[in-house]
């Protein structure tokens, strides 16, 4: 799905504002669906968009400005039946908290747990702070309006100013409970602290909400935005960046376990990667795999663009893989040019620097391409092993990249 905007400083009531377009993995658009007006000004408007899923709805988040009659930014849903295509009512009226509703709306979660649509709020206008909602209508159903709504985190009164000091990571829920994670500083420019709140799932809207630290930085540190990741049904992955007090990135992450009822199983570990801005993908024997693509840390401070780096972290271990991709037209599958049995030797091009990996009737043989070329001179043992219609596999490798392997037979 691909969610465009257009701004509407007219306030044009017949303008279309948000476009909907679903592409096929050949990235080929299949169908498109549109908003008009809705009371936007500027869709998506200082904020985020999440989707979530359940049978054939796909339910968005996110905000936009409102008409200047209105206040200035809000929170901003609607829902698509994926069958049909039809988009559902919008929900974007002027801030009402009993309707799900808040201004000045910079993040926002959505989540379709069991037979409930949860929405969750980092609001800096009302109410200011982090303001979760549960629906009447049921996960599968057009949703309209929160039967429960709740300020999990309450902001400082600042009510003309739109800094918080906070930054929310996630939401999940749990079999048993509402799980948020955040970081929060003291000041603007204080450290950051990872912090967990929680609340029972069967008394959201009056229940203790717990808030529990799950790591304050050290001396010259401050942590980044906390990632809520679901293990499994019983079981979360929380994971956080690692930055020196000036702000400047570092190969340091740390992470934890939690528990459906948000206790920290086991302690909080510490692996030398960097994190990407979206959550890791999770297998089913809880591996997290995720890449980044912004890793050289430049005499500024600054990051600037790399090869692609995947990390994959088996939460049950603890063990982290690192390796550096390679698009194929940067490393291309060998090819082997001349076969000369007799002499023992096999010549073929394949990209500079790379490792051309040669392997016939059970014996592999590596060597370097220094240039465009390469030539493997075999001794009299396996010179012999190279007979008329050997099949001869051929393949490369560069810095934790492998290409496709390709298969040649000796017909000399």
């Amino acid at each position: 799905y691909i969610f465009i905007g257009q701004e509407n400083e007219d306030e044009n009531d017949e303008l279309e504002v948000i476009r909907v377009v679903r592409c096929n993995k050949k990235w080929q658009p299949t169908d498109s669906g549109s908003l008009q007006a809705t009371g936007t000004s500027v869709p998506f408007k200082n904020g985020s968009l999440r989707c979530a899923e359940n049978g054939n709805m796909l339910y968005i988040s996110t905000c936009h400005g409102a008409y200047a009659g209105n206040d200035s930014q809000t929170s901003f849903r609607f829902a698509i039946n994926q069958d049909t295509f039809e988009i559902g009512d919008p929900h974007y009226p002027a801030y009402e908290e009993s309707d799900g509703q808040c201004t000045e709306s910079y993040n926002s979660f959505i989540t379709t747990e069991g037979k409930d649509i949860y929405t969750l709020d980092h609001c800096a206008g009302e109410p200011r702070g982090i303001f979760l909602a549960v629906y009447k209508e049921k996960a599968g159903e057009d949703p309209k309006s929160p039967d429960i709504t709740r300020t999990m985190v309450e902001f400082s009164s600042e009510p003309e100013s739109t800094t918080t000091r906070v930054a929310v990571g996630g939401l999940a829920v749990t079999d048993s409970h509402c799980l948020v994670t955040y970081n929060q500083g003291a000041r603007a420019s204080s450290p950051r602290e990872i912090i967990l709140a929680s609340v029972a799932k069967d008394s959201i809207g009056d229940g203790e909400i717990q808030k529990t630290i799950l790591e304050s930085p050290g001396d010259g540190l401050t942590f980044g935005v906390p990632m809520l990741t679901p293990l499994t049904k019983k079981s979360y992955l929380v994971m956080w960046q690692v930055f020196d007090d000036k702000g400047v990135i570092r190969k340091e992450s740390h992470y934890c376990i939690l528990n459906a009822d948000g206790s920290v199983k086991g302690k909080v570990e510490k692996i030398s990667a960097y994190l990407a801005d979206c959550s890791p993908a999770v297998s089913k024997n809880g591996v997290a795999t995720w890449y980044t693509t912004g890793t050289t840390i430049g005499k500024t401070g600054e990051i600037s663009a790399s090869s692609p780096t995947f990390y994959q972290l088996n939460t049950s271990s603890g063990k982290l893989a690192e390796k550096t991709a390679y698009s194929l037209p940067v490393l291309d599958t060998p090819k082997l040019t001349l076969i000369q049995r007799k002499k023992g030797k096999i010549i073929g091009t394949g990209t500079k620097g790379s490792t051309v990996h040669i392997k016939f009737k059970g014996h592999e043989f590596k060597i370097k391409c220094k240039k465009k070329t390469f030539v493997l001179r075999l001794s009299n043992k396996y010179k012999k092993k190279l007979g008329f219609r050997t099949v001869i596999t051929v393949w490369a490798s560069q810095k934790g990249y492998t290409d496709s392997k390709k298969t040649y037979v000796t017909v000399q």
